[in-house]
């Protein structure tokens, strides 16, 4: 979803104090630069207005539509050649009918709902194939094999590949956790580390670091959550006041052939620095 016009801009300027964050921020970049890819929720806000125009779509959610709600309904609206192909004569009639009788306003909506259904489908299915061809005890290895052989991935990939990143660089406290909204409902995925070491178990905002490459920027978990009320309050209608809530999301455990294997061939993702070792202000420390 294109939430602002210059989100796949954002380049980190590396001028945090603590080494955490710098190497965090870091971390996405590196994801960026190596592997490319097209988000479909980042267009989510884009699907959605057109949903609304072209349906009239408001509930008593406050607006709350998801991506799936409006892939249902484009396929009843909008079917591909090969589905009209399936229709009955009295199907294909009045569909006919009702797009004649449309403004061009509405048939230009025709198009523009056309491109969201192909472009949503398309996802769907490759994102399917490479969790069903991997298994989902393999969701490192499907995350990275849809974002170097398709070019796509959301927030779920990209925070399966921020953590991967930590471990290939020693860090192994970190956690791949889904945000909830008002409703107890996943809406974004990020990855997340304490800082002092210790195992994650709860958000801890001075303690807690974020790393989202989806939104491609790294913080202390109170300044992140400050970004998402304030800059996509609409988006994931999370809670204003109190604890924030998540669910953990399993990982595929990497054994020590796999990740020497993965270190040859994603050898970008090694930090690399002759001052220091990763997330550690000298090479005195580990």
């Amino acid at each position: 979803m294109i939430i602002q016009q210059n989100l796949n801009s954002y380049s980190p300027t590396y001028t945090a104090k603590c080494p955490q964050l710098k190497d965090s921020e870091w971390v996405c970049n590196k994801i960026t630069q190596t592997l490319p890819h097209f988000s479909v929720t980042k267009h989510q806000p884009v699907m959605k207005n057109i949903a609304r125009k072209f349906f009239g779509w408001c509930d008593e959610r406050n607006n709350f539509i998801d991506l799936e709600d409006i892939y249902v309904a484009l396929i009843d609206v909008r079917a591909s050649k090969e589905d009209i192909k399936l229709f009955g004569f009295r199907k294909k009639l009045v569909r006919k009918v009702i797009q004649s009788l449309l403004p061009k306003e509405m048939n230009d909506n025709f198009r523009q709902i056309g491109i969201i259904k192909d472009v949503l489908g398309s996802f769907g299915k490759k994102r399917e194939l490479c969790y069903k061809s991997f298994g989902l005890n393999n969701n490192t290895f499907a995350a990275l094999y849809l974002m170097e052989k398709f070019k796509l991935a959301n927030c779920y990939e990209n925070a399966i590949v921020a953590k991967l990143i930590l471990r290939m660089n020693g860090i192994k406290n970190a956690e791949v956790i889904a945000l909830k909204n008002i409703y107890d409902q996943a809406v974004h995925t990020v990855c997340i580390f304490n800082r002092d070491g210790s195992k994650f178990k709860n958000i801890e905002n001075n303690n807690s670091i974020i790393i989202d490459p989806w939104l491609g920027k790294a913080d202390f978990a109170n300044n992140m959550f400050r970004v998402y009320k304030n800059q996509y309050a609409a988006q994931f209608i999370l809670p204003d006041k109190g604890q924030m809530t998540f669910k953990i999301h399993k990982t595929t455990g990497i054994s020590r052939r796999q990740m020497k294997l993965l270190k040859t061939k994603y050898h970008q993702f090694i930090f690399k620095n002759s001052q220091r070792h990763f997330m550690q202000t000298d090479k005195s420390q580990r």
